[in-house]
């Protein structure tokens, strides 16, 4: 119970016990208020240690996400793929910074790819042009692919939750 309650899926409260938590837009928010600083430090490093069988197994992960429909197994393919992106940045403190905050965030993915199914081929469009990016040496496209992942993301997100917190990211 508690890897479950700091994966962010159950809340301990004194009153009550140990209870579902409860996602909102406000936490949405500032889950990707932080990966928008964390994850383009990583994909710059990322950029610059990965090897090519690193890279290989990165367009193995896309493949499985490309033939999944399933929202819920496609998150999981998700948060693999993006580990392996932050393992393949030779920071291992970083990695498990972001890590953390995948996991916090993966309610609120599948949410949004069961709520708007369009966004996995999307979703599924972007990790391509990031692989590329990466096999291309092209820190820049990367950065700028990884926040515009992150904010596409969010953005899907908040459109199913009910908060007055801002639309958009970055």
């Amino acid at each position: 119970m508690r890897e479950l309650a700091a994966e962010g899926l159950l809340d301990v409260d004194p009153h009550r016990g140990v209870i579902v938590h409860e996602p909102s837009k406000a936490e949405l928010w500032e889950i990707y208020e932080i990966r928008m600083i964390l994850e383009p430090a990583a994909i710059t490093r990322t950029v610059e240690n990965i090897s090519d069988g690193e890279i290989k197994q990165a367009a193995s992960m896309m493949e499985l996400m490309e033939a999944e429909q399933d929202p819920g197994i496609w998150t999981v393919h998700n948060n693999r793929f993006h580990a392996h992106l932050a393992q393949a940045s030779r920071s291992p403190l970083l990695a498990s910074f972001l890590m953390n905050l995948r996991n916090r965030s993966s309610l609120y993915v599948a949410t949004s790819m069961r709520e708007s199914p369009p966004r996995m081929q999307e979703a599924n469009r972007e990790h391509i042009d990031l692989v590329q990016a990466c096999i291309d040496r092209d820190v820049e496209a990367a950065v700028a692919l990884t926040r515009l992942h992150l904010s596409s993301t969010v953005d899907h997100g908040s459109s199913h939750l009910g908060s007055s917190q801002p639309d958009s990211v970055g």
